[in-house]
């Protein structure tokens, strides 16, 4: 609290002490103080308030399961909160995003990682589980070692089928494979960036390994050119309905050839915050000319800070870091406080300048950090807000905000005025009055008296009606459109023409992801979410089993959010938003490389053969090298002309 709050109530004639007590119980807030000296309680937003603050070492506040439930029937983008601070920020310097330096729990083994692939074992059992109703216990993501049962020696469980969507398992749940596999899934949705993957280098060879899909190298004789951007268009294609008729494959050779620059500063790496960034310009590195251009636009944001009017600092950002400390109850209050601090003392002085089309939001994690009542997901983003032509618009709506909170505090003052007098109740005094009056009627003049005192004391109950009757309907303007969090409601409320960011993928933690896709259900063009959960072997960090399952509801999604971060983060949360337009572009997708598709057919053809040897077992074998009606078998006519096949 501050002096200044306490002297105003002093000025009202209450006590110094009765007034600091008010204060610490609305939260420093002078209108809910006034309210709760006059009897009326604490305001319903002082009270959230006041819960949410916590002193250093003080644990979170314990919300019981009923209240947790009433505030998800609360918008996820319609929250009072207005405390907005960016961490370890000062006037002098550009602070957000940051890439900081912090501990997370990632082995030694991340840092010698070559060594450690070259050391696993292609005959570790596994298992795949299509079957949804899998019981949640403590640790979904650990298996009993003692199944045998492996998926690789399984072949008819790597079959893929119409109604489920391929996937990308990485090989250890527990490092950044498991936050790459569902961005590349997320990345091949997006039809402009899957065809540019396939214009920055064209390859005559392909190789192949008849094991490169569990966690075999493939080996290509001659050179290559740049064997990364070969194993991104493998796995891209991959994720195509057409032509590869596996269900699952590894990042194994992704990993294994990501870029010499990525891969020297793994050292230096102390996140999944660090690695996105090196990932997407090690990609921007593989491009040239106007396709570089194409890939900055998708992965790079710009943020300027402006010193007394002037440009100061420029940074560009690959993904938008959210320390433990910045992380509030949703995506608005969450960057409100990491780009504006407390009450939007930097608004004007720091914004974004350009807008990526892929927003990659590394949600740090801290058990020693509590979130205020946990994070509600959006699935939809407005980050336009935070744009430098918009910050007019924000400053207009906090300028309104601010008057109506003091016409606010200067009707409680009135109230006061009316209804107080050195700390008493000037109605309780009137009241005890005409009580003692009344037993002298007999008196002409204290007739009149008590007449008067009466017309007062109806007049002081109309004021406070009135003025009553003003404050609920400020309370009301500010609870709706005024509302700084809600910007979804001021994009509708002004009309604005701001394209959408989607949701489209959610690494909850390094064995549960969430990603929205294709419904592989459906023969409309339509998308809905799936989930993926990993699994391994007890002491061991090995993916060996997994299991997805459709959502059908994102409100699923939502309530698992919810309770996933009532309690704290352990581990690094990623969201993933992608610019609507991105997206949904219905601009239709570029062939495949005829090379590329003989390697997916020759992989077809294996499968085919290793089914056909299982068939003992299988009452039906399926011929997989041909498929008309979802993709053409390749021609060996067209590769000799220089040609690609057709893409139907």
């Amino acid at each position: 609290m501050t002096d200044e709050s306490i002297a105003q109530l002093k000025d009202m004639g209450f006590d110094e002490e009765v007034a600091r007590q008010a204060l610490v119980m609305t939260n420093n807030d002078v209108t809910g103080a006034l309210s709760y000296l006059f009897g009326d309680g604490i305001p319903k937003q002082q009270q959230g308030e006041n819960e949410d603050t916590q002193h250093p070492g003080e644990k979170p506040n314990q919300r019981s399961d009923k209240e947790n439930d009433q505030e998800l029937e609360i918008e996820s983008d319609h929250v009072q909160n207005t405390d907005i601070k960016l961490a370890g920020s000062s006037s002098s310097s550009l602070s957000p995003p940051p890439l900081p330096s912090r501990e997370i729990h990632l082995d030694e083994e991340i840092r010698t990682k070559i060594a450690a692939y070259g050391s696993l074992r292609s005959d570790e059992p596994g298992v795949i589980e299509e079957d949804s109703d899998i019981e949640d216990d403590d640790d979904m993501s650990s298996i009993d070692s003692s199944d045998d049962y492996t998926v690789y020696d399984d072949p008819s469980a790597t079959q893929r089928n119409s109604y489920i969507p391929p996937i990308l398992v990485p090989i250890n749940y527990e490092y950044f494979e498991s936050y790459l596999a569902p961005l590349i899934i997320t990345l091949h949705e997006i039809p402009s960036f899957r065809n540019l993957i396939f214009k920055l280098e064209s390859f005559n060879d392909y190789g192949y390994e008849k094991n490169w899909w569990k966690d075999k190298d493939i080996k290509i004789a001659g050179s290559v050119g740049n064997r990364f951007v070969m194993e991104l268009q493998r796995v891209v294609a991959f994720l195509d309905n057409a032509p590869s008729k596996r269900f699952f494959a590894s990042i194994h050779n992704l990993v294994q050839h990501l870029s010499k620059d990525l891969l020297a500063g793994l050292n230096d790496m102390e996140g999944v915050e660090d690695f996105f960034p090196a990932f997407f310009k090690s990609l921007s590195g593989a491009a040239t000319g106007v396709d570089n251009e194409k890939l900055q636009r998708f992965f790079q944001s710009e943020i300027i800070e402006i010193y007394n009017g002037e440009e100061r600092e420029k940074q560009v950002v690959e993904c938008f870091t959210i320390e433990p400390d910045v992380l509030k109850c949703n995506i608005y209050q969450t960057f409100h406080k990491l780009l504006w601090e407390n009450d939007f003392e930097r608004l004007g002085m720091i914004h974004i300048n350009r807008l990526s089309e892929v927003m990659v939001i590394p949600i740090l994690g801290n058990l020693n950090e509590s979130v205020y009542g946990s994070f509600s997901v959006s699935e939809i983003f407005y980050p336009q807000i935070y744009l430098k032509e918009n910050e007019r618009l924000m400053r207009s709506k906090i300028e309104l905000r601010q008057e109506l909170i003091n016409q606010r505090l200067s009707n409680s003052k009135k109230i006061m005025d009316i209804s107080s007098y050195q700390g008493k109740r000037v109605n309780d005094f009137l009241s005890t009055t005409v009580e003692y009056l009344q037993n002298k009627t007999e008196d002409e003049g204290i007739r009149k008296t008590l007449q008067n005192i009466n017309q007062i004391k109806d007049n002081i109950i109309k004021e406070k009606l009135s003025i009553t009757d003003q404050q609920n309907a400020i309370v009301e303007k500010l609870n709706s459109n005024m509302d700084l969090f809600n910007i979804p409601g001021i994009v509708k409320e002004e009309k604005l023409d701001w394209e959408p960011y989607f949701l489209t993928s959610i690494v909850l933690d390094t064995s549960n992801i969430y990603y929205f896709t294709k419904n592989f259900e459906s023969k409309e063009t339509d998308y809905c979410w799936y989930q993926i959960r990993y699994f391994h072997r007890e002491h061991s960090k090995r993916v060996s089993n997994f299991n997805i399952r459709k959502i059908m509801d994102f409100s699923e999604i939502q309530n698992t959010i919810h309770e996933f971060t009532r309690s704290g983060i352990s581990n690094t949360m990623t969201l993933t938003y992608v610019k609507r337009s991105a997206f949904f572009d219905e601009d239709p997708l570029d062939v495949l490389p005829s090379n590329l598709i003989k390697f997916f057919n020759r992989d077809n053809e294996q499968l085919a053969e290793d089914l056909r040897e299982n068939s003992d077992e299988e009452s039906e074998v399926i011929d997989l090298t041909r498929d008309s009606e979802s993709y053409e078998e390749f021609d060996s006519s067209a590769e000799s002309n220089g040609e690609s096949a057709r893409r139907i």
